[in-house]
């Protein structure tokens, strides 16, 4: 059901037979019943009427109870535990009879019944078709559609052969205006207007197509404007018109046959051969050939093949090929020329029957063709197809403000879509939709304008019995321009396909102009591409967006891009592992790019984990200039999201060749991937300076953020307007001075040696020790970071204060920043709260203050409305308790939004996707208020990496970090030991917004005085004292203090993105490295020189074996952390197939008795075994006042979560020795 008023559905919830009644009252008609549940349609809005309360006299339904009436996204969620969007709604059928209050104000109307036609030759005396002998010319049928009994009808109803219609005018109808069932021939309407009737303009059931609509006005209908559908026939035919249908094997060919010829291919059950036969069909030169299938079935799936090709031999071009599954419907197939050869064959003892339709003519036989015609103002759809066959073809037609799901809808089946010359605008819903299994679509010198929902929607949805011979999608010189929604999106293609977006202007779109899905399965072969010529202006959003991009090959070349609003270009896949063994090959050449404003221009990237020549983007030869990207929020410092006009997010994406001149912007190039063993290819641009070390300052990368890939920039171009330039730089690496300036600043890189000397240094930019590297601090060095900037020791750091006096340790703190720039102007804020960084969220839309309801809420949106405000969200604690609330503090406010979507280029909480003030009724109470707490900045904190050596902090000091990367919202230890085999004494950890102390992995077979913390305190942290995912640690004289989770955790887990991010520094590591399954298949180890087996992946399945012995050491003095205590251990590589590689296991050679451990076996006895036995000890420690003391998770071989083993002690003031295995 739509409401006049409102596009909205109507959701079931208590109906009766009374509310039922009331509703087909108002519809007109006097009864009818519950059909079925009907698929919510997306883009259309909820009206909830969960209890109507129609006594059954009422006229309407909005004069029943509307005490419980509601509307919006959420509508169903406070009634049921099905979420709305996944609700079907109430399907009603009404009684074709008019209610008995329904004066007699309306005639019958015209009826045409089997009516008699003549069959005569067209096409060159080639094709036969039926002309009816009836004839309606220059005749209007009004106030029509009123049987004697009231039963409702379309004005003008035929079944069979319709008259021919030409100067036709029908209105006010009370139902349909023309109804043409099972025509079996042309159906031609010219010049004629159908408008106000209360159904259905145009409706067509047909079996054959072949509609032609030239020169009608259909508007303001009740429903659809013009509606087709294609229905299939149910039974064989043993005979057409009179005519028997030959046998496809034993006919034979003949020379120019007169069409349409019906064939049948069969094979039965009975015979014991199989079957194998070919045909040849031709007509007149100068015409073309159509195959139609009428009806397809057999008893065994795939057991019969049909194949096609455009000539008289198999080297003919292949048309299309299927295998025949009972209820199969394939598209139909034409022909490029006049000759058809058709190819049969099926098993032997199977049943398969199929039958055919060939035609001729001049073109492919279409099942639709509306040309010069105005469709606009209908209640429904503007044109509707229903399981496409063959061929719908509109042109030069104008479709304007209808008023459901689409303008154009193709809805099933499978066929050619072709759209030219058309104007289609204003349309509730998209503009044009096509969703069915597959075909080529055309959409070309069209003006596709204004529409509430996307300009051009292509779904694929892949069905075995829908079978499409090619999928290619042309749109090509038109004008897409402010819709609200993408102006072009194309779903995703699981199959060989072509998309050419070529010649057409998208301007002031209010979402992405152009949104490209990929499928993320293996296709035969990947997507070809091609994006060119076109002019991208003024659009809110993306003008190209392709996330995550995979299964394709192309290119994007000579567009033109202006004033883009927030960002131009997204083509990413990041880290998605579905996408990351998929073929992805993209030349992005010759473009312009100039004054667009934004987070960045271009961001680039397939899979940022992923080192293949399977995926490669090529961006070379554009030219981006004078354009203006800045970050989204001044009082924040980036991390791995830089603002910069071009950035890369991963290794397999070039930037060769490009002319990059932007003033305006901080950053000409920023890297986006987090793989400091990576390097981005960014040589041979012209960055705008002839100098290495401006062009330096222009890059942000592993200089500025430790974690970030490496741009290799030179030699760049000294030409400033010619990418092909042979004039070069140098290529004298600049290296920059790490400090201290004579303002006390440092930061960057260290290969060698630094000391730091005693006193307060500012830091600029991530200290980053390479492996190579020593920084030693000295005592009273005090380390001030802004936020979100850290340290990372790679190679080796001596931090040493003096316990002497507190000014002469050192401490490393927060960097305290200025203002908060802009957050006055921004319009959010939080009230109510204890703090001015949590509350209950208010949004300013107009000039009104309003709160947001939390249906649909999520971190990304949340997200986005701190950062606004100048702060921060932390995953682990962003919500408020409503009752930590003042009450009714926002009861003189209006809900202002509801169900938000943001997008990851969304910067303004208020122009994300919402559902405003006006589209929600009754759904969301401020019960509901959305409540939020933000975290001001901290900074990043201090990392020893896996390669570093052993490290020593004692009498250090670490506060306020914490913060790592805030677009991510991503959470740190102020202190991570990647690989613990470090040396802690006299630390101190507090206030800190993540967990005080962090261990990833422990080294423990280290024979030494490591992995043994003296004095450390870890306090007042918002996250756990101290955290830890492998369990080797001992505990003296520590204190666990305040923390508001637990004092000490145990998670042995690690996630995806934690285990990649950690692998990908084992490359910076010194020790020797062996690649499998290429190695060598005898592995030997050296005592105390640890060895790395590094998984490259397969292409292909490989099975092998590697024989690991120790070097010339006897039986038994070596122990391996598995269960043998051999010297020698044997491990097998097996790849089923096409594998990612990745994996890496450390083999460490160690003596047997620095390692023997004593296991208790009974209440008496003990006994030393080989091997150490992981645990947790803590000697004359306190742990006292945190959230929970000591706690445990514990999972299965599975990773799953087993039942978490909890210890919450109260340990305040006690010493007490606690040990974990």
């Amino acid at each position: 059901m739509t409401s006049p008023n409102r596009d909205c559905t109507f959701t079931f919830c208590s109906w009766t037979e009374a509310d039922r009644g009331v509703a087909c009252s108002q519809l007109g008609f006097s009864g009818g019943e519950y059909a079925d549940w009907y698929p919510w349609l997306n883009g259309t809005r909820r009206l909830l009427y969960p209890k109507p309360d129609c006594t059954g006299a009422e006229r309407r339904l909005q004069d029943c109870n509307w005490q419980y009436r509601a509307m919006g996204a959420g509508v169903c969620d406070d009634i049921r535990a099905i979420p709305a969007d996944e609700h079907a709604d109430l399907a009603i059928r009404c009684d074709p009879v008019l209610g008995a209050a329904r004066p007699l104000t309306h005639w019958r109307g015209l009826r045409f019944e089997h009516a008699s036609y003549v069959k005569m030759l067209t096409a060159g005396d080639t094709l036969y078709e039926k002309f009816s002998n009836s004839k309606l010319y220059h005749v209007d049928v009004l106030h029509a559609g009123m049987g004697p009994n009231k039963e409702a009808q379309a004005a003008i109803e035929s079944v069979g052969v319709p008259p021919r219609m030409y100067s036709l005018t029908v209105k006010d109808s009370v139902s349909g205006g023309i109804n043409v069932t099972q025509p079996d021939s042309l159906v031609a309407i010219n010049n004629c207007t159908v408008s106000d009737n209360a159904g259905i303009g145009m409706y067509f059931n047909t079996s054959t197509g072949l509609v032609h609509v030239h020169d009608c006005h259909v508007h303001g209908n009740g429903a659809d404007g013009l509606k087709l559908v294609q229905h299939e026939l149910q039974i064989p035919r043993r005979e057409v018109d009179g005519a028997p249908v030959s046998d496809f094997c034993s006919s034979g060919t003949t020379l120019e046959s007169v069409y349409p010829i019906f064939t049948a291919a069969q094979q039965y059950r009975t015979s014991y051969l199989s079957k194998r036969c070919q045909k040849t069909f031709r007509c007149r030169p100068g015409l073309v050939m159509t195959v139609n299938f009428l009806y397809l079935a057999n008893d065994i799936d795939d057991s019969a093949t049909l194949s096609f090709y455009d000539g008289t031999a198999v080297t003919s071009p292949l048309l299309g090929t299927f295998q025949i599954r009972n209820g199969t419907r394939p598209q139909s197939v034409v022909t490029t020329r006049n000759n058809l050869l058709v190819t049969f064959s099926a098993r032997n003892e199977t049943q398969t029957e199929v039958l055919m339709a060939i035609t001729a003519g001049d073109g492919k036989a279409h099942d639709l063709n509306v040309s010069s015609s105005i469709i606009a103002n209908n209640n429904g759809r503007g044109i509707a197809i229903e399981n496409i066959r063959s061929l719908v073809h509109i042109h030069r037609t104008i479709v304007a403000n209808n008023s459901h799901v689409a303008g154009v809808h193709v809805l099933g089946g499978a066929g050619d879509v072709n759209i030219t010359w058309s104007h289609i605008s204003g349309n509730l819903g998209d503009g044009v939709n096509v969703t069915y299994a597959g075909g080529n679509q055309n959409i070309s010198w069209c003006d596709i304008r204004a529409n509430s929902g996307r300009g051009v929607s292509v779904w694929f949805n892949e069905t075995r019995e829908r079978v499409a011979f090619a999928q290619e999608l042309v749109v090509s010189y038109s004008n897409i321009s402010a819709n609200l929604q993408q102006g072009l999106f194309v779903g995703n293609y699981c199959r060989s396909a072509f998309v050419n977006i070529s010649g057409n202007v998208f301007w002031n779109g209010k979402g992405d102009a152009v949104d490209i899905w990929s499928c993320w399965n293996e296709t035969y072969d990947p997507l070809k591409l091609q994006i060119g010529h076109n002019r991208f202006i003024a659009n809110e959003k993306l003008a190209i967006n392709m996330a995550p991009v995979a299964n394709m090959v192309g290119t994007i070349e000579h567009n033109f891009f202006f004033e883009q609003r927030k960002a131009t270009m997204r083509i990413f896949s990041g880290d998605t592992p579905e996408v990351e063994l998929l073929p992805v090959r993209l030349k992005i050449s010759d473009n312009y790019f100039e004054r667009n404003r934004g987070i960045y221009v271009v961001s680039i990237g397939a899979s940022q984990f992923v080192r293949s020549s399977r995926q490669n983007i090529l961006f070379t030869r554009n030219f981006l200039l004078r354009n203006t990207v800045a970050e989204p929020f001044p009082s924040l410092n980036p991390r791995n999201r830089v603002s910069a006009v071009v950035t890369v997010s991963s290794a397999s994406a070039i930037v060769y060749r490009n002319i990059l001149q932007n003033p305006g912007s901080r950053y000409e190039l920023g890297v986006h991937f987090e793989d400091q063993s990576s390097n981005a290819n960014a040589s041979h641009n012209w960055f705008g300076y002839k100098r290495s070390t401006d062009v330096y300052d222009r890059i942000f990368d592993r200089k500025d953020r430790y974690n970030l890939a490496r741009a290799d920039f030179e030699p760049f171009l000294l030409s400033e307007n010619d990418p092909d330039s042979s004039l070069l730089s140098l290529n004298e690496q600049f290296v920059p001075s790490f400090g201290p300036n004579e303002q006390g600043e440092i930061g960057g890189e260290i290969d060698g040696q630094v000391v730091l000397p005693e006193g307060t240094l500012k830091v600029t930019r991530d200290i980053f020790v390479r492996p190579t590297g020593r920084l030693t601090i000295a005592f009273g060095v005090r380390l001030l970071f802004p936020h979100s900037v850290g340290m990372m020791v790679a190679g080796h750091l001596h931090a040493e204060g003096s316990s002497l006096a507190e000014e002469k340790r050192i401490t490393f703190g927060l960097q305290e920043r200025g203002i908060r720039s802009n957050v006055s102007l921004a319009p959010v804020r939080l009230v109510g709260g204890k703090t001015d960084r949590e509350g209950v969220l208010q949004v300013l839309i107009g000039n009104e203050w309003g709160t947001v309801c939390d249906h649909g809420w999520s971190r990304l949106p949340a997200s986005l409305a701190c950062q606004q405000l100048g702060w921060v969200l932390n995953p682990a604690d962003w919500t408020v308790d409503p009752q930590d609330l003042p009450p009714d503090d926002n009861l003189d406010t209006r809900v202002l939004m509801s169900s938000v979507q943001c997008s990851p280029t969304d910067t303004d909480l208020t122009r994300c996707q919402f559902e405003g003030a006006e589209d929600i009724e009754n759904t969301c109470s401020h019960q509901r208020d959305v409540t939020l707490r933000c975290y001001d900045v901290t900074w990043a904190g201090v990392r020893f990496g896996v390669p570093s050596k052993k490290n020593i902090l004692k009498n250090v000091q670490m506060e306020r970090a914490g913060l790592v990367d805030y677009s991510t919202y991503t959470f740190g230890p102020a202190l991570r030991l990647d690989f613990n085999h470090h040396v802690l004494e006299h630390v101190t950890l507090s206030h800190n917004d993540g967990d005080g102390l962090g261990i990833m992995y422990s080294d423990i077979y280290k024979i030494d005085d490591v992995n043994h913390f003296k004095h450390v305190e870890s306090r007042y942290n918002r996250g756990h004292g101290i955290a830890m995912r492998t369990a080797w640690l001992d505990m003296t004289d520590c204190r666990l203090l305040g923390n508001q989770q637990s004092g000490l955790h145990y998670e042995p887990s690690l996630s995806r993105s934690e285990q990649r991010e950690l692998v990908r520094w084992i490359a910076e590591a010194p020790e020797r490295k062996l690649l499998l399954p290429s190695a060598d298949s005898n592995i030997v180890l050296k005592q105390d020189e640890p060895v790395y087996l590094i998984t490259m992946g397969a292409e292909r399945a490989t099975d092998k074996v590697f024989n690991v012995r120790v070097w010339q050491l006897r039986r038994d003095f070596l122990a391996f952390p598995v269960s043998s205590s051999s010297y020698q251990v044997v491990i097998r590589y097996l790849a089923p197939g096409r594998t990612r590689g990745g994996a890496v296991l450390l083999l460490t050679a160690v003596r047997r008795s620095d390692v023997l451990n004593e296991r208790p076996t009974s209440l008496l006895r003990r006994m030393v075994i080989p091997g150490r036995t992981p645990r947790i000890r803590l000697f004359k420690s306190t742990v006292e006042n945190n959230r929970r003391g000591i706690s445990a998770h514990f999972y299965d071989s599975d990773l799953a979560l087993a039942p978490v083993s909890v210890v919450d002690l109260d340990l305040s003031g006690l010493c007490w020795p606690w040990a974990m295995a």
